[in-house]
């Protein structure tokens, strides 16, 4: 898998523009007696992590002194402003700054907004999914004074051919995506698949196989019945199956299969399509998982 340490600087030609943009205004504002924070805002898998990895690495590189917190280490403002590589003037990069703001008050809020407004203050560089109350409330701490960089969304089709070297690759991707999220991680995954395959018909086995682990303890952390459930719909070549057929499927009766169903729906791992004409149809939402589930045959 793709990682964020990946330094490709092809991914770049994704957001190219954004990326010089940002980069310019770091080394134009990092000097400054008290420069503004910037927050890039950007919907997971957006690519805003990677941009903000590929600008650590840049400054450090300019010379800038620079420092990496992922933001799930974050559990006070003390984990920022007693961090010991920060000192006045350096370029402070935090990933996901959205586990402090929902972690910390506003009293440890108002202490980083003071920490960062002072004369020879460190920059801020943090990425957010999106605007969060603390910058929108106006009695919170950040209402403002933060500039904020939206990541726009890219399409697929858009973004396949900056990280493919030919028509080959590019097909052999959106096969792939047809199973993934449509998003630029999407992407990255595919296109590391394809790099490390030796054969176009070992794609999805690679792709699955990367999965592998996440959906086995997802399966096995389920109840029997949901299993039986799982394992019956992930077994058809149908596109989902009616309540009658997944009764005859796991011999399980109505009362039984109606409160499971509603566990897996409510849960997001079955969806459930109300246009079927004999009742509601249902399908495993992640269509990676139901491959695979038909791929490892599991039985409960």
């Amino acid at each position: 898998m793709i990682t964020d340490t990946d330094k490709s600087s092809s991914n770049l030609n994704i957001h190219e523009d954004l990326f010089n943009n940002l980069l310019s205004d770091i080394k134009k504002t990092a000097c400054s007696e008290i420069p503004q924070p910037i927050v890039l805002v950007g919907v997971d898998g957006s690519g805003k992590t990677f941009i903000l990895r590929q600008l650590y690495y840049e400054v450090i590189e300019s010379g800038y002194s620079a420092v990496w917190i992922d933001g799930r280490s974050i559990f006070s403002v003390k984990d920022i402003t007693s961090h010991s590589d920060i000192f006045p003037n350096t370029i402070v990069f935090i990933d996901n700054i959205d586990f402090f703001f929902n972690r910390c008050s506003y009293e440890e809020q108002y202490e980083l907004r003071s920490f960062l407004y002072n004369e020879g203050a460190p920059m801020l560089i943090a990425s957010v999914e999106k605007i969060l109350p603390a910058f929108s409330e106006y009695k919170a701490p950040f209402f403002e004074g933060l500039k904020f960089i939206h990541i726009p969304s890219v399409t697929i089709d858009g973004a396949i051919p900056s990280l493919f070297v030919n028509q080959e690759e590019e097909d052999r991707a959106k096969k792939l995506l047809t199973l993934l999220p449509k998003t630029i991680r999407s992407v990255k995954i595919a296109r590391n698949i394809i790099r490390d395959s030796d054969s176009p018909g070992n794609d999805i086995t690679k792709l699955i196989n990367e999965f592998s682990a996440q959906y086995k303890q997802i399966y096995h952390s389920l109840p029997t019945y949901s299993q039986h459930i799982l394992f019956a719909i992930g077994n058809t070549l149908a596109p989902g199956l009616l309540l009658s057929d997944i009764r005859k499927a796991t011999k399980l009766p109505t009362s039984v299969l109606s409160i499971y169903l509603r566990n897996l729906c409510s849960a997001g791992i079955l969806t459930a399509d109300k246009r079927a004409k004999k009742g509601y149809r249902y399908t495993i939402k992640d269509p990676l998982f139901g491959e695979w589930l038909s791929f490892n045959e599991l039985k409960p």
